[in-house]
């Protein structure tokens, strides 16, 4: 029997129920519109060289989060309500100087939104 898991909950969902998937995607922008004589004229095998020892301390997965990462999650009615009520609260997020605590499970993480998402109405 093929079945799913509200990623929020934890409710089981069969595969005729209705789920709703949620598709997160965290893009690296950039925008420098502007050339200038010193971007032309800088050495720029130089800054390659540095970039690329900077590099060799940080994982392949670490470099690809900075660039890209992507979420999906499944949500049953009663969650996807909740968290179409505020998509945003997740975003509010301690500084990181805070002691803050990582999510164990993408369940916590989205219990966490949902939550938060009550609280801010």
């Amino acid at each position: 029997m093929v079945y799913y898991k509200c990623d929020a909950c934890g409710k089981s969902l069969l595969k005729n129920d209705l789920r709703y998937k949620v598709k997160i995607e965290v893009i690296a922008v950039y925008e420098k519109n502007e050339i200038h004589l010193k971007d032309l004229i800088q050495n720029h095998q130089e800054e390659i060289e540095k970039i690329i020892k900077e590099m060799e301390y940080i994982t392949a997965d670490e470099l690809e989060s900075q660039i890209y990462k992507r979420f999906e999650f499944d949500l049953c009615p009663a969650c996807h309500k909740k968290y179409i009520s505020n998509p945003k609260a997740g975003l509010y997020f301690q500084s990181s100087n805070d002691n803050t605590e990582e999510y164990n499970t993408v369940r916590d993480f989205l219990r966490e939104i949902i939550e938060n998402g009550e609280e801010n109405r």
